[in-house]
């Protein structure tokens, strides 16, 4: 059996650094800043729908480009800044562990700071460098758990292969 989780507002509370790098790309823009608050509403559903929404509507799409270029360049050095696992998370993962649960994340976020993130924060737990969920696993995920926030998107793809779903209300996330 295996545990499979969410990253961004599940397993770690990214919302100050992810804020931190949109702002920094606006910025160099040129175009207005954004509060946490309000970056919270435009997270969990990619990098390019949290660009579309800080960016003003009608950017054009060199625009856009470039923002998200700026984004990305930021927020790979600046990703662990104040990003930190929420209370509970390192414990749970090494209950999980020892008792011979296979865990892995799923995660919207770009496979490279997914990969890092994972790698750094929780690499004695979670093996996160075969590519996919499959290899990971060492099976078909159908017999996993899902770990995620009350999203529609974070856990439809579980719903999708027929897991469990375990789902919460975080903090990070703004619909439950």
């Amino acid at each position: 059996a295996a545990f499979l989780f969410d990253l961004d507002g599940t397993l770690l509370n990214t919302l100050d650094d992810l804020t931190d790098s949109v702002n920094f790309a606006l910025g160099e823009m040129g175009c207005p800043l954004h509060t946490a608050d309000e970056v919270r509403m435009m997270v969990g559903n990619s990098v390019i729908y949290l660009i579309e929404q800080a960016l003003p509507k009608g950017t054009d799409k060199a625009s856009f480009d470039r923002c998200l270029s700026t984004f990305e360049a930021h927020y790979k050095t600046n990703m662990r800044n104040k990003t930190a696992p929420y209370d509970g998370v390192m414990q749970m993962l090494d209950e999980l562990s020892t008792a011979g649960y296979k865990l892995a994340v799923v995660s919207n976020k770009p496979d490279v700071f997914t990969k890092q993130l994972v790698s750094e924060l929780f690499g004695q737990y979670i093996e996160d460098d075969k590519g996919n969920i499959t290899d990971c696993l060492g099976f078909y995920p159908y017999y996993a758990k899902q770990f995620s926030k009350l999203r529609y998107n974070d856990c439809s793809v579980g719903e999708f292969n027929g897991m469990q779903i375990v789902g919460f209300k975080n903090l990070l996330s703004h619909s439950y």
